[in-house]
């Protein structure tokens, strides 16, 4: 399935979006890249819509560094490391990059 990561690292560095066309249900792969481990999925509300986030499931005992803009977006723990968000095509929307930045 095609679409997009919202990528969101700890620390300054800003937000990014990454273009995705691994094929299947789910870019796995991408993803795992992405946050530097094995994924475990979390749910997160960003411009009034519920979407998937996958964060690096070892990432605090790996010593990953306390994400702040993922973890506002999270509300209910601390997110460490790198969060992504996917949205498939289908629902590709630009604004949602600039609420997170």
């Amino acid at each position: 399935m095609s679409g997009h990561f919202i990528v969101i690292p700890a620390g300054d560095e800003p937000a990014k979006v990454v273009r995705c066309e691994e094929k299947g249900s789910w870019p796995l792969e991408t993803a795992q890249k992405l946050v530097g481990g094995y994924v475990e999925l979390i749910r997160v509300k960003v411009d009034g819509t519920i979407r998937d986030a996958l964060v690096d499931e070892d990432g605090i005992s790996k010593g990953k560094p306390i994400n702040q803009r993922a973890t506002k977006l999270y509300k209910y723990s601390n997110i460490v490391g790198t969060m992504v968000i996917w949205i498939p095509d289908r629902r590709v929307r630009k604004p949602a990059v600039a609420t997170i930045v």
